[in-house]
């Protein structure tokens, strides 16, 4: 089975579709996309502490400490 990428999202990390409503995150942040990924909103963010989001904005330091959100139910 082959599978086509429709588009690339930077910096986001898509996580699952409801009702046709695309759900991604960015560190601790939550957006979603009513227009299959066209335009991002801001939905919510989850409350951490100040130092974890300014670490998470750094890829390199995200990836080392895993931080930001990795699964979303």
């Amino acid at each position: 089975m082959k599978l086509k990428v429709e588009r690339i999202v930077p910096n986001l990390r898509l996580h699952t579709i409801i009702n046709g409503c695309l759900i991604a995150s960015r560190g601790y942040r939550i957006y979603k996309s009513n227009d299959n990924g066209e335009t991002w909103a801001f939905c919510n963010r989850l409350p951490v502490r100040y130092y974890k989001e300014f670490l998470s904005k750094n890829r390199l330091v995200s990836r080392a400490l895993r931080l930001g959100i990795f699964q979303i139910r």
